[in-house]
């Protein structure tokens, strides 16, 4: 009986687990290494929500790049008033991540900051707070959106 009871002992105190099919990469984004690359957009949430609200522009044209020394590139796709769909690009001259949050500079004035983490291999984005030339902003909670992104090669 005793042989029984140690292996049931040893998991209950160790943790036995069975994969639960997530990614091994999944977690708070502590690196620039964990984001580098192209990620192109796959959702956008309301707070508390499962609806997904991005249209077919914003899934068809927009993408994040997370480049080297720290410059960062976010294409938005729109839809225009004529219904056809156009792109907005902007670049930033740096992006820094710790600890699952994401600071993106445009220049000493603009700033956008995300929590950021991987979930189930997508790069999730809820914007938090940014400043601007009139200071610093924090988004109510109730207003937060999150933005959902894939990895994808160019």
């Amino acid at each position: 009986m005793k042989k029984l009871l140690l292996p049931v002992l040893a998991c209950a105190m160790f943790g036995c687990s069975s994969d639960d099919g997530g990614s091994s990469n999944d977690g708070i984004i502590n690196s620039a290494d964990d984001v580098a690359g192209n990620w192109r957009m796959v959702g956008k949430y309301e707070h508390g929500s499962t609806t997904n609200t991005a249209t077919p522009c914003n899934l068809q044209l927009s993408t994040l790049f997370f480049g080297e020394n720290h410059l960062f590139t976010l294409k938005t796709g729109n839809t225009t008033t004529s219904g056809t769909c156009s792109t907005t690009t902007s670049s930033y001259d740096e992006y820094w991540i710790l600890v699952g949050i994401v600071r993106i500079e445009q220049n000493s004035t603009n700033k956008q900051i995300y929590t950021a983490e991987m979930v189930d291999g997508h790069l999730q984005l809820t914007q938090t707070s940014y400043t601007n030339s009139s200071g610093f902003h924090d988004i109510e909670e109730a207003d937060q959106k999150t933005l959902v992104y894939e990895r994808y090669e160019n």
